[in-house]
């Protein structure tokens, strides 16, 4: 099961390398990491992949390694679906803030972003909810007007029940966003990047956009428009079928039986 396919990510790095010793070691790293899934393939029989972008990267590093497409088990009949058409106007970012492109998104929404739709709306609230962020991080984020850090929570179906949107302005990384998942699925209209969109049908979101402006403005539009939180409502309802735990059972199931029949057969 390949969770990312790291060559994305490593390929970006070198793209967004600043200075001659920072490019080779980002060339390094994706040379190892070929080098690794070369060494890996002949004792593969399939590779199991997150979103069809993910599969087409992995065949450039291995091809003609049978491959299957299981979309990540996020929603189960426990999870929750919201009508967050009359709730205050409160947006979120969920996330591990440990990891640096999330805590580097959420200095980007709330330095950058959220200026922008506080002007326009001054009783609206951003709130930063996951653990791990760091002091220096945490005190630039805790004095900025309407932002609150709730810091790691217990209960995620808690969390998003008091969200109106969630916007996640996300500039890094591979492979599926399970927190972007995870808002569409409970019926929150949901806001993200090109990056933060990969792998996820564009149609499912409120907005997918690379600027600040577009992404305030979204975020505008999602609070004051009744018809956000139905639209939000049918994209939920198309993802879990997507992202549910019994679909993703019976698609690595599938997968396996057609494995193990191709290594019998070549026995």
């Amino acid at each position: 099961m390949f969770h990312d396919v790291n060559e994305q990510k490593l390929s970006r790095a070198v793209d967004a390398a600043g200075d001659k010793e920072s490019a080779r070691k980002a060339l390094r790293d994706r040379a190892r990491n070929r080098r690794l899934l070369r060494r890996a393939a002949p004792a593969l029989d399939r590779g199991f992949v997150l979103s069809e972008k993910d599969r087409v990267l992995l065949d450039g590093c291995i091809p003609g390694l049978p491959s299957s497409v299981v979309p990540p088990p996020l929603v189960d009949d426990s999870t929750p679906l919201f009508d967050v058409g009359s709730r205050p106007p409160v947006v979120g970012f969920v996330a591990a803030l440990r990891r640096h492109e999330n805590r580097d998104t959420a200095l980007r929404l709330a330095t950058h972003i959220w200026p922008l739709v506080r002007a326009a709306r001054p009783d609206a609230r951003l709130r930063i909810i996951g653990g791990g962020l760091e002091e220096g991080p945490r005190a630039q984020l805790s004095g900025l007007p309407g932002v609150e850090l709730t810091g790691f929570v217990d209960d995620l179906d808690e969390a998003y029940s008091g969200l109106r949107a969630t916007v996640s302005p996300i500039d890094r990384g591979a492979g599926v966003k399970f927190k972007v998942v995870e808002s569409i699925v409970r019926g929150i209209p949901t806001l993200t990047t090109t990056v933060g969109a990969e792998g996820i049908e564009s149609d499912l979101f409120e907005l997918v956009s690379d600027h600040d402006r577009e992404l305030a403005q979204g975020v505008l539009d999602a609070l004051s428009d009744d018809e956000a939180a139905a639209r939000a409502r049918t994209a939920a309802l198309r993802a879990r079928t997507t992202y549910g735990a019994r679909e993703f059972a019976q698609e690595y199931l599938s997968g396996v039986e057609d494995a193990m029949k191709s290594r019998q057969s070549r026995t």
